[in-house]
């Protein structure tokens, strides 16, 4: 007789790969051919998040068990560390040694993520991973340091949080012996990034498809504007907006762009946000995610912002997020009524006194918008609780909803 128990192994694998987190660690204390099908699954991903590293003495890390049964390792793809332990207010020895350890073992490793500064700890674990190809560190390193890290090879995606001058002064050599793989370059809140620097390294990367020049003070809008025709393959674009000044181009040529995040900065004119608008309607951009992040909230109007979003987007958009941006009810209504492909929508809600019926009836000029996500912050006075009468209202006046998300609730809409 069949049962579940006797079938080949590589059923067994193909059934679990529709499980997740604790869903794998439940079946496999089934039985011992459950275990044997589920590890693969069980060990690819490693996350180690803030909530584990409280529990670090208490409970047993993955990193603990890999290192205990070194043959586990193989298993492991995705390495993402959020946070470590701490003892004493430093970081946990055996915690780092154990890390270290485990990344070592994984030898068929191909993300590695690592968002705390325990770097030079794990920098020559990482040598000799042939099929590393997602790297994302934080990378204030020395020089010695970072002549390590240029050694990785097989890197196609490439993002580093605070770069000190010594990793930034490395990165045009590295990259050009990158230049065929590499697709994905983002730099994050650097102090000594410069234009030379970015010319160099934008001149070297024939396949770069993603860019992102967040946080870096000499590399200006302006700056990155006029170094963009080199890569004019971009289909990804994200940068922040400091000064004030215009944007000098007048045309981008970036047909195959489909992604732009601004991230604004606080003392930011809106004009400057609009000329840039106006220079991406007439280049034409074919862009159907737009992400505005601005560093303190602002409440935009039809007239200003939106106006030229929409003259730039409409045909194209099918995604826009409004970060810190508290847009009126006259700015969703033409955002809905001329943005025809729009099918994800996220902005902070509106006050309590103007939900219910009034946003709903904004909602109202869509036939497209599936999703539609609250991104207020929970301490923000402008922070809703939609109430079932107000979702009733909304889903009625808009057919096409699917999910909504506010207040850290998720209304899935069936009809």
């Amino acid at each position: 007789m069949v049962s579940a128990d006797n079938l080949h192994l590589d059923v067994l694998e193909l059934v679990f790969a529709y499980l997740s987190g604790n869903d794998l660690a439940s079946v496999s204390l089934v039985s011992r051919s459950f275990l044997a099908g589920v590890i693969p699954m069980l060990y690819a991903t490693i996350a180690y998040k803030a909530r584990h590293a409280k529990q670090y003495s208490s409970q047993i890390s993955p990193f603990t068990t890999i290192q205990d049964h070194p043959d586990l390792a193989v298993h492991v793809r995705n390495i993402d560390i959020q946070a470590v332990p701490r003892i004493r207010g430093q970081i946990h020895p055996q915690f780092l040694a154990e890390c270290a350890k485990t990344v070592s073992l994984s030898v068929n490793l191909s993300t590695f993520i690592c968002y705390p500064k325990i770097m030079p700890t794990l920098l020559p674990a990482l040598q000799n991973k042939g099929r590393l190809v997602h790297l994302h560190i934080q990378a204030p390193l020395t020089s010695q340091q970072a002549k390590i890290l240029v050694q990785l090879r097989s890197v196609r995606r490439l993002m580093l949080d605070f770069p000190t001058w010594s990793t930034i002064d490395v990165l045009p050599g590295w990259t050009s012996t990158l230049a065929g793989n590499l697709t994905r370059l983002s730099i994050y809140n650097s102090l000594d990034i410069h234009e030379g620097v970015l010319s160099k390294l934008l001149s070297s990367l024939p396949s770069l498809r993603s860019l992102y020049m967040i946080g870096c003070p000499q590399i200006t809008h302006n700056v990155l504007l006029s170094l963009i025709s080199m890569v004019p393959g971009l289909e990804e674009l994200g940068f922040t907006m400091f000064d004030t000044c215009p944007p000098t181009p007048s045309r981008l040529e970036l047909p195959g762009l489909h992604h732009l995040a601004l991230d604004v900065r606080q003392g930011f004119l809106p004009s400057a946000v609009i000329s840039l608008f106006q220079i991406c309607t007439t280049s034409v951009l074919p862009v159907r995610t737009l992400i505005v992040k601005f560093s303190e909230p602002l409440k935009l109007r039809p007239e200003t912002v939106v106006d030229e979003l929409v003259n730039a987007f409409s045909m194209t958009l099918t995604r826009l997020v409004f970060l810190d941006c508290h847009l009126s009810i006259d700015s969703i209504r033409k955002v809905t009524r001329q943005c025809t492909l729009l099918e994800r929508l996220e902005v902070p809600f509106p006050r309590k006194e103007m939900v219910s019926r009034e946003f709903a009836v904004a909602m109202a000029m869509t036939d497209t918008i599936r999703d539609l996500v609250d991104v207020a912050e929970s301490h923000s006075s402008h922070q809703v609780v939609l109430t079932r009468e107000a979702m009733r209202e909304l889903v009625m006046l808009v057919p096409s909803l699917k999910f909504v998300m506010s207040d850290g609730r998720l209304w899935s809409v069936s009809r």
